[in-house]
């Protein structure tokens, strides 16, 4: 990717950055699109954990997830979340211009999409129930996690609806 050339102490015009967009090589430029999709699924996939680990818990299926979950820590699940999709999005940027660069890219898209389509269908069902009538349901079950706060009569909050 060449750099947009401006005189010193200013800033690339619109026209200049459209003209550099366009010398991208075209399978780059799709990497780079499907780059921004994940970075943005991803940000979106963490908000709605930490929402519903903050209020009423989840089940959650990945058990690298679960791990890093079982420090209760919200802030250590932004680092790790941040580092793997950095990680994974640096090696698609790195290999931008290869085949494989791209069907890795679609295939993360994809993916990101489905939990995505998951995340609407979890949203629609989980009601605003209170911790005590969850924590029964899903007693034993080791993918259940929350972050909720205990309140003094063992309660915790409910999940805010939209």
């Amino acid at each position: 990717m060449q750099p947009v050339r401006t005189p010193r102490g200013s800033f690339p015009t619109p026209g200049r950055l459209l003209g550099a967009a366009r010398s991208v090589h075209p399978r780059t430029r799709r990497v780079l699109l499907l780059i921004v999709a994940i970075i943005m699924m991803s940000i979106g996939d963490l908000l709605l954990t930490l929402t519903y680990l903050r209020h009423l818990g989840m089940a959650e299926s990945n058990p690298l997830a679960r791990l890093v979950l079982d420090f209760r820590s919200p802030e250590l699940l932004v680092i790790w979340k941040m580092a793997t999709v950095l990680a994974c999005t640096s090696i698609l940027l790195w290999k931008s211009r290869s085949r494989s660069a791209e069907i890795g890219a679609w295939t993360g898209v994809c993916i990101l999409g489905a939990l995505m389509a998951h995340w609407v269908a979890y949203v629609k069902v989980a009601p605003p129930v209170p911790i005590v009538e969850t924590a029964s349901l899903f007693a034993g079950d080791d993918r259940w996690m929350t972050l909720a706060p205990v309140s003094p009569t063992g309660a915790r909050a409910s999940v805010p609806t939209p």
